[in-house]
C-alpha cells in the first residue's frame, strides 16, 4: 500500500463493502487510483456503488476490507474530521434558520469553539488566513467566509435565508461551506440533480471553474453521462460494484473496455451489430473480413486476432458514413467495404 499512496491523489486498495440485505458486495474495488488535482467522475446506473465509493472515501461508510489513501497517508481508519476533505451532498443540507453567511461558516465556528477548548491551533487555509496563533477569531472566519462567498458569485447576498434563494444560489451555498475550509479533497454527491436542465448547464460550468480556481481534487458522482463526459478530466465507470473502465473522457468513449461501457456512454449509445469473422488474403495480409445481415466490413490490421465466430462490431454513429449499395448488392464480393 505504501508505494501506491505514495502517488498522491485518492488510492482505493482491494476495497470491499458489502451490507447484509445484499447477495453480493455493494463494492469490489481491486485497485482504483484518483490523480491528484483532477476533476474525477464516477458514473454509472443506479445501484452500482458511486455513492458508496464515496462514502467510504469520506469514512461516512467503514469498509469491509482494503485501504483508502488520500494524498500519501492512509486514512482507513480516521474519523471523517480528520481526512482534510468537504462533502456535498445531493440535498444541499442547509440550515434554514441561518443566513447564508452563517451556513458557510458554520463548520469554522464549531472548529475554533474546538481548538479554543483544546487550546489547539487554528488552521483556515486557502480561503482565510494560515497558521493563525491561536484559534480563529470571529474576524478570521468572516473574512473567510466573505472569500468563499466571493468566489462562488453569492457577494451581497450573505445575509438572506435559504428560503429567500433560487434553487442554484442554494447548491452555491453548499459549495461555499465545503470550500471555505480548503480541503484538498471536494466530494460531490450528485448536486445538481435537484436542478432544472438549464440551470443544471450553467451549473456545470461554474463547478468547473470552482476547480480550475480552487485546485483541489475533485470527486463527483452522478448517474448522467453527459455530465460526466463534459466536465470530467478523469472518467471512472462503475457497474454492479465494479470498475468497468477508467481514463480520460475522450478515451472512455472512444475505446470502451466492454460492450457495458459502449452501451452507456454517449447519446446515442455505441452501434453493437453481431458479425461474423471471415479469414481474408494470407497469413502476410493486413486485415480481417466482417459480415452480418446487410453488413460487409474489412478491419485493417487488429492488434490482436479476432476470434473464429461471432463478435460484436461497435461504432459510434458520428463515425458512420452513408453509402449507397453496390451494383451487386451488399452480399456479393462487389459489395465488400473497405473502411476501418
Amino acid at each position: 500500500m505504501t508505494d501506491r499512496a505514495a502517488l498522491g491523489g485518492i488510492v482505493l486498495h482491494d476495497l470491499v463493502k458489502s451490507y447484509a440485505d445484499g447477495d453480493r458486495p455493494a463494492l469490489d474495488l481491486p485497485e482504483l487510483t484518483i490523480p491528484p488535482g483532477s476533476f474525477t467522475v464516477v458514473v454509472g446506473p443506479s445501484g452500482c456503488g458511486k455513492s458508496t465509493a464515496l462514502r467510504l472515501i469520506a469514512g461516512l461508510e467503514t469498509p469491509d476490507a482494503g485501504h483508502i489513501a488520500i494524498d500519501g497517508a492512509d486514512v482507513t481508519d480516521l474519523p471523517p474530521g480528520r481526512r482534510d476533505l468537504s462533502m456535498v451532498f445531493q440535498d444541499f443540507a442547509l440550515y434554514p434558520h441561518m443566513t447564508v453567511a452563517e451556513n458557510v461558516g458554520f463548520g469554522l465556528r464549531i472548529q475554533a469553539r474546538h481548538d479554543r477548548r483544546r487550546g489547539l491551533t487554528a488552521r483556515i487555509t486557502r480561503t482565510g488566513r494560515a497558521d493563525a496563533p491561536a484559534a480563529a477569531s470571529r474576524a478570521e472566519i468572516a473574512e473567510s467566509v466573505r472569500r468563499a462567498c466571493a468566489l462562488v458569485r453569492l457577494d451581497g447576498k450573505e445575509h438572506r435565508r435559504p428560503s429567500q434563494l433560487s434553487g442554484g444560489e442554494r447548491q452555491r451555498v453548499a459549495l461555499a461551506r465545503a470550500l471555505v475550509r480548503g480541503p484538498s479533497v471536494l466530494l460531490l454527491d450528485e448536486p445538481l440533480s435537484a436542478l432544472d436542465a438549464q440551470l443544471r448547464h450553467h451549473a456545470r460550468a461554474e463547478l468547473v471553474r470552482l476547480h480550475r480556481e480552487f485546485g483541489c481534487t475533485a470527486v463527483l458522482v452522478t448517474h448522467d453521462q453527459l455530465e460526466a463526459l463534459s466536465m470530467a478530466t478523469h472518467l471512472v465507470v462503475l457497474d454492479g460494484g465494479r470498475l468497468s473502465q477508467a481514463g480520460s473522457p475522450q478515451e472512455v468513449y472512444s475505446r470502451p473496455a466492454n460492450t457495458f461501457v459502449a452501451g452507456f456512454l454517449g447519446s446515442p449509445a455505441m452501434n453493437l451489430q453481431p458479425v461474423e469473422t471471415i479469414a481474408e488474403g494470407s497469413a502476410t495480409t493486413a486485415g480481417v473480413g466482417l459480415r452480418a445481415p446487410g453488413l460487409q466490413a474489412r478491419l485493417a490490421g487488429p492488434a490482436e486476432p479476432l476470434p473464429a465466430g461471432p463478435v460484436s462490431l461497435g461504432w459510434r454513429p458520428a463515425d458512420g458514413v452513408p453509402e449507397a449499395a453496390p451494383a451487386g448488392g451488399f452480399g456479393s464480393a462487389a459489395g465488400a467495404l473497405t473502411g476501418t
